[in-house]
């Protein structure tokens, strides 16, 4: 693994990280027509909005680059953004957990979704907005908590569900 293979020592060669901030900027000029000049900010940020950074011709993304700089090992698990913006890597805004509480503290609704809004869902039959959520504590997969008559009450009933329900919840 590609990851394993980069030390926290070769990482702080390369570039300084400011847990202040999260950026990483470049310790020396790598000879690459000047985009790795000294003091210049590393990495560009993908369609996802990861910040991306390659080292010694690996692409890695900055906030597991952060964890390995500040701890000097690689996360066990995955690294959350807590407040889910993917290109803030600020220390204290990252924490290790597992995939099944990172995906709780999902903050967006999906691109496709009628309201715009995580949790509501429009129900053409019923003429009514559906909130539901999926947790480990109840039986299914997705959980029924109410018909409404606006997205926004929907959604409200969804966020104070997701608090009670969802561990790794950070809204």
């Amino acid at each position: 693994m590609a990851e394993a293979s980069l030390t926290a020592a070769r990482l702080r060669e390369l570039l300084h990280y400011d847990p202040d901030t999260g950026a990483f900027a470049w310790c020396q000029s790598l000879g690459r027509r000047g985009h790795a000049s000294p003091g210049k900010i590393a990495g560009c940020v993908d369609s996802r909005g990861y910040r991306l950074i390659r080292l010694d011709g690996v692409l890695y993304r900055a906030h597991r680059l952060a964890w390995l700089y500040v701890t000097g090992h690689w996360p066990i698990h995955g690294l959350d953004h807590l407040h889910g913006d993917k290109d803030d890597n600020r220390f204290s805004m990252l924490r290790e957990c597992p995939q099944v509480i990172n995906v709780q503290n999902r903050r967006a609704a999906e691109k496709n979704s009628k309201s715009g809004l995580i949790g509501a869902t429009w129900v053409s039959s019923m003429g009514k907005w559906k909130a539901q959520i999926g947790s480990k504590f109840l039986p299914k997969k997705n959980n029924h908590i109410g018909y409404y008559d606006t997205p926004e009450e929907a959604h409200a009933a969804y966020l104070e569900a997701k608090r009670r329900l969802h561990e790794g919840c950070t809204i």
